[in-house]
């Protein structure tokens, strides 16, 4: 499915809105960037619930992998009208959702945009 400009650029809006909210220090790790380039991957290689199960909980990998499905569960919100904002909520949303082919779509752009956004702040 392809995703018109006009989507792209609310997703562009929220994804600046939660990064600067998430990493409110300014100081983003230079190795986030590629987990969460990585996050995109996963999900076409593996599926989306294998990613979240990787992702979810990992906060003593080096790179914090549980801020991204925070990140992507603040997107959600956003993008749903306030609707599984709590990384524990959202995750259970996901796991409980038989056909995901939308939601995998949704997530994905999400991600898309949070990469895409990252790129603007300054890494360290």
């Amino acid at each position: 499915m392809k995703t018109s400009k006009e989507r792209k650029s609310k997703l562009m809006a929220y994804a600046n809105e939660v990064i600067a909210d998430t990493f409110r220090s300014g100081r983003i790790e230079d190795s986030f960037n590629g987990q969460m380039a990585a996050f995109s991957v996963s999900v076409a290689l593996s599926g989306l619930k294998p990613t979240l199960a990787i992702y979810h909980g990992d906060s003593a990998a080096i790179v914090n992998k549980d801020k991204i499905v925070e990140m992507l569960a603040k997107m959600y919100a956003k993008d749903k009208n306030g609707k599984y904002s709590n990384t524990e909520d959202f995750y259970k949303m996901v796991c409980g959702i038989n056909d995901e082919k939308q939601l995998r779509q949704d997530i994905t752009e999400y991600a898309i945009a949070l990469k895409l956004t990252l790129r603007t702040f300054q890494l360290v």
